[in-house]
């Protein structure tokens, strides 16, 4: 076919007409002509500079045919996975009788139970990221083997793409393409939300095919503008069997700051990141390395050393696309720009990377920061030797994803089984007590009820006091951080970050520096925060115990009056509908068993949108204040880095000017303030809140088992106890033969 050489740059060279006259050394309106125009009109020295630029003969070039890329093969590992939640489905199925629900407990069971599969066994997610016209949507049509996102040159998708197999449509749904407009209170839109039938259809906007996806979800279609935020898309693709894809909007079109500020949280939304930046450039945009680093401290741990073969930092991606167009796509210039850009970005971090993977190396087994350069990749549509490496380690991610579900759902089920076996043994023990002595079990109930007003007064006394505590915390996070961001944003501070850091007088540098200071800010606020969350910990420790303590009444002749009740986990219950925990997080991240199969199989998110791994330990929740303020942090970050990108370096004490300069920027963006902001509301607002929330739960979950105790005694009748003692068993036994060692299921091929 004859060169096209609009065609070839755009598709091939993926540049504009100006970056293209300065490819080649000749002038964009000289470029405009020659495409408007045949190939007879253009130079033969200049098809040869083209040719030498771009590693391709003459004959290649004249031959140009857009190369076609094959969608990434991988096995369909997630197969194993649905079968371990048909199994379980089935299990429940078979064994479910109508008589377990006399029991008042079985409802509250059984939901477990089934939200534990709704929630462990289902897909994990991958999130494409990147500035505008990084190539995500074109990186996604080539992995999915359809064009269905739509590519252009111009900045492209606007909103939210979640991208599913088509298997996976809700049978409600019989579209290809969905259109969401936002939750009125959350002002975004959840994949959750699916779920609910009803509520789905409410925030649904549009319905219809690829069409009606660029009408609403791209920058130049008809209905750009309007309240569309998300969509779903259904596609018949090899990968989809097993994954997720979410397509995010491009950041930094300097039009919807939204999308720039969202683009730093994804870690909340998804489970591993493709961020792609082009080849040309690469990484030196820097807002990239302030979202970068940002998405990196959200991202959850999958690799556990000695327990799976999951690559250290495995879910993370970090790419240079349209690698063909620097060096004509010479792999040595690709890897010296690699191996540059990811020194650059530890220059950025607080302190040393290690410091940086803390909590990540504690919690997986490895130094993730020695792995980190192992995470940066190329990307080629047009060169399979530029992409391999990429695609290779994302299809092994992949394939290996569904067996951490499984492995996960089968440990999530085994801790629910193991604690309500507990918990209905002590139930089994309490009807038997009251069949063998009435009178005793009535005594003891009195004895509670005539303690219930002191107990109810020393109860308050000690809620009152934690908030007391949480005021003291406040005041001190507030005092401490304003010292540390006086040293830190201080003329003397940053000249010595970028003496200690050995940034030069370049753009460059001067981006990799602002973003340098925003991270110690960052790290400042984490620490402070974290560590008076840490005694906050062991303040609500105390007040649960004593709260446990108080349901236990010793009375005369040696008595001890108690019902069965555990005062831990209805408080931790109580948190499962709070948007955020505050200084509980930390508390929240040391509940082992007892918030894996509480709070997560309540479906709810909270904890890994926070950061905080269940099992992880208190270092698991040093992730969750990172996060605290994220927009309003990284917002302040943003626009001191564009006011030091437009100042002049002067070639004479150019360190002291440039901190100088840093400190006004700091000062006019009211930075300060907004951060002690962040830490009265993380205080004042989040913790109280979600503490008062997690003490009326305890406080109405023994009002409740009291009412229970009374109506059993009221009602007496020990047919009726019986029966209760029997479903128990029977219970019991349906939690013991749970099938988690189903040989067919323990490993994925």
């Amino acid at each position: 076919m004859a060169f096209n050489l609009k065609e070839f740059r755009e598709s091939r060279m993926k540049m504009t007409q100006e970056q293209f006259a300065l490819f080649i050394g000749e002038r964009q309106d000289t470029i405009s002509r020659w495409e408007r125009g045949n190939i007879d009109d253009i130079p033969m020295g200049k098809m040869k500079i083209l040719a030498q630029k771009t590693g391709q003969t003459l004959d290649e070039l004249l031959e140009y045919e857009k190369h076609a890329v094959k969608p990434l093969s991988v096995s369909a590992t997630w197969n194993k996975a649905e079968l371990l939640k048909q199994t379980f489905c089935s299990y429940l199925k078979d064994r479910r009788k109508d008589t377990w629900d006399f029991y008042s407990k079985t409802p509250e069971l059984l939901t477990e139970y089934d939200n534990i599969l709704k929630t462990d066994i289902k897909k994990l997610s991958i999130a494409f990221i990147g500035m505008s016209d990084a190539g995500k949507s074109t990186m996604i049509n080539a992995l999915i083997g359809a064009n269905k996102m739509p590519v252009k040159w111009t900045p492209t998708t606007s909103i939210t793409i979640f991208i599913n197999h088509i298997n996976d449509r809700p049978d409600f749904i019989t579209e290809e393409v969905w259109i969401f407009k936002a939750e009125s209170s959350k002002k975004t839109f959840s994949i959750e939300t699916l779920a609910d039938e009803k509520k789905a259809k409410t925030l649904c906007i549009a319905k219809g095919d690829v069409e009606t996806l660029r009408e609403y979800g791209t920058r130049q279609g008809d209905k750009y503008g309007e309240e569309a935020v998300a969509a779903t898309v259904y596609i018949d693709s090899e990968i989809l069997r097993n994954v997720q894809l979410i397509d995010l909007p491009g950041f930094g079109t300097g039009d919807r700051k939204a999308d720039d500020t969202a683009t730093s949280s994804i870690g909340n939304l998804t489970n591993a990141v493709v961020y792609l930046s082009t080849a040309i450039g690469f990484l030196n945009n820097g807002p990239e390395n302030e979202i970068l680093r940002a998405i990196i401290g959200h991202l959850p741990n999958f690799e556990k050393r000695g327990e799976n073969d999951i690559s250290p930092l495995g879910n993370l991606f970090i790419v240079a696309s349209h690698a063909h167009t620097v060096d004509g796509g010479n792999p040595y210039s690709l890897k010296e720009i690699l191996d540059t850009k990811c020194s650059q970005f530890e220059k950025t971090l607080p302190d040393k990377a290690s410091k940086f993977f803390a909590v990540r190396n504690k919690e997986t087994g490895y130094k993730c920061e020695k792995h980190l350069r192992d995470r940066f990749f190329t990307y080629s549509t047009d060169r399979c030797d530029l992409r391999s490496e990429f695609e290779e380690g994302l299809r092994d991610l992949i394939q290996k994803l569904p067996n951490h579900v499984i492995e996960s759902a089968k440990q999530r089920l085994q801790m629910y089984a193991e604690e309500n076996g507990d918990k209905i043994d002590v139930e089994i023990e309490g009807f038997y007590r009251l069949i063998n002595d009435k009178e005793r079990e009535e005594a003891e109930l009195k004895l509670i009820l005539d303690n219930e007003p002191n107990r109810r007064k020393d109860a308050k006394s000690k809620r009152n006091s934690i908030v007391k505590e949480i005021d003291v915390y406040c005041d001190s996070s507030l005092s401490e951080f304003s010292t540390q961001y006086s040293n830190i944003i201080s003329v003397d501070g940053i000249v010595s970050s970028i003496e200690s850091r050995g940034f030069k007088k370049k753009k460059e540098d001067m981006e990799a520096l602002s973003s340098h200071i925003s991270a110690k800010l960052e790290d400042a606020l984490k620490t402070t925060l974290n560590s008076h969350s840490d005694k906050l910990k062991t303040s609500i420790e105390d007040y649960i115990a004593d709260f446990q303590s108080g349901c236990s009444v010793v009375g005369k002749l040696g008595i001890t009056a108690t019902i069965p009740f555990d005062a831990k986990r209805v408080f931790a219950g109580g948190l499962a509908g709070v948007a955020t925990f505050g200084g509980l997080a930390i508390w929240a991240s040391t509940l082992g068993n007892l918030g894996a199969y509480i709070l997560v199989a309540k479906g709810v998110s909270v904890l890994s949108a926070l950061g905080i791994s269940i099992a992880g330990g208190t270092a698991a929740a040093t992730a969750a204040v990172a996060s605290i303020g994220g927009p309003v942090v990284l917002g302040i970050a943003l626009a001191v880095m564009a006011a030091l990108s437009f100042f002049a370096i002067f070639s004479g004490g150019w360190k002291k000017k440039v901190a100088e300069k840093l400190v006004a920027s700091y000062a006019s963006e009211n930075a300060l303030a907004s951060y002690r902001k962040i830490i009265s509301n993380f205080w004042k607002n989040d913790t109280i809140k979600a503490f008062n929330i997690a003490a009326d739960s305890m406080e109405q979950g023994w009002e409740n088992a009291i009412k229970e105790k009374q109506a059993l005694i009221d009602n007496y009748d020990i047919a009726d106890i019986e029966r209760r003692i029997s479903i128990c068993k029977e219970l019991k036994s349906f939690l013991a033969e749970i099938p988690l060692q189903d040989a067919g299921l323990l490993n994925v091929e």
